[in-house]
């Protein structure tokens, strides 16, 4: 894990692991299919500024922490709050969260661990940013551990 310039992190990874939190004052964005043209596949503009000012963002605030790219492997918790309109009736946001996911665990590659292939454990959820609050993520990551995994009943013996 990366240091965060606490002596836990010098810890070896338990039950007890400490999360690493990153709050981001930014409105979440799904990650949308890739369009294909006449030169090949692109993502729409929108989602590529999006793409450029959450990094710009997240390195900012790892920069200040002195994190580096995790290279072990990673349980992450991805809280998603969006801005909610004022003629939405719906409980909770429209984006599937899946597609929130891959929008903002593309972004961290590089930065928060080398590759999204390193994280084991995902937990995701959305819902509206309480009013007068800005939209936000908040990332959660800690080192991945046995012990902290939770097993489907009837896998015991796996």
């Amino acid at each position: 894990m990366a240091k965060t310039g606490s002596s836990s992190s010098d810890r070896p990874a338990s039950k007890t692991q400490p999360w690493l939190r990153l709050c981001l004052e930014v409105e979440p964005c799904p990650c949308p299919r890739p369009r294909v043209g006449r030169w090949g596949a692109y993502y729409p503009a929108k989602y590529v500024k999006w793409g450029k000012n959450f990094t710009d963002i997240l390195r900012g605030v790892v920069e200040d922490r002195k994190i580096s790219p995790s290279i072990v492997p990673l349980e992450v918790s991805i809280s998603c709050f969006a801005t909610k309109p004022r003629t939405s009736k719906l409980a909770y946001p429209r984006p599937d969260v899946d597609n929130l996911a891959k929008s903002v665990l593309d972004a961290s590659n590089g930065i928060l661990w080398q590759d999204d292939t390193l994280i084991v454990d995902l937990r995701v959820t959305k819902a509206w940013a309480p009013p007068k609050c800005p939209p936000q993520i908040i990332i959660l990551i800690r080192p991945f551990s046995d012990t902290n995994r939770v097993r489907p009943v009837g896998l015991e013996t796996i």
